[in-house]
């Protein structure tokens, strides 16, 4: 590419700017290929395309020259608040009452686990006394020991059943949970 090429390709990525930056950069440009004639393709590379170059121009630019808040935008802003203070009203009972019936379906869940777990618990408890105390009962009463032996193994299953029902409602409502509020904070990073 000659020296020619590149400015004209650099003056057409750098049609936004004002002409006087558009005629400083290539004024910049052109003394610098004049400087370093013989060696001009070596210092075209090494400036680099003409797109990146007028992107490092650009963004100098921007980073000299930000632009001043527009009145319209300012007025957008002011409209914002206003919406904003008169939601308060309505929005923050709203999001009081979600966050409590959240809170509840929490205590809820947790009551679930935490009498599903005892009850379970209890109940393979009284299965075992149970079955401890058949050889007691078996020799005064065989029919009663004989009860007490279906007593003692239902009262164990349905102790274990209570237990599997407190994991299961563990496992899905903190999953939920978890999944629930996971996706809420990514989408914030995001």
């Amino acid at each position: 590419m000659t020296k020619a090429e590149y400015l004209s390709q650099l003056e057409q990525k750098l049609r936004g700017l004002p002409q006087n930056e558009i005629n400083d950069a290539l004024d910049y440009y052109d003394g610098y290929l004049s400087d370093a004639q013989e060696y001009e393709d070596g210092a075209i590379e090494n400036l680099g395309s003409p797109a990146e170059a007028a992107a490092q121009i650009l963004a100098d630019y921007v980073v000299k020259n930000p632009r001043p808040a527009s009145r319209k935008s300012g007025i957008g802003t002011m409209w914002s608040i206003i919406l904003a203070v008169w939601a308060v009203p309505v929005g923050l009972p709203i999001a009081i009452a979600v966050v409590s019936v959240a809170f509840s379906l929490l205590i809820v869940m947790l009551s679930l686990i935490v009498t599903f777990g005892a009850t379970g618990a209890a109940l393979i408890l009284a299965g075992i006394v149970y079955l401890i105390t058949v050889p007691f009962i078996a020799a005064s009463h065989f029919a009663s020991a004989v009860l007490f032996t279906g007593v003692a193994f239902f009262a164990a299953g349905v102790g274990i059943w209570l237990l599997k029902a407190a994991s299961v409602i563990s496992n899905v409502g903190f999953g939920f949970i978890s999944r629930f509020v996971g996706k809420r904070i990514l989408k914030r990073r995001s």
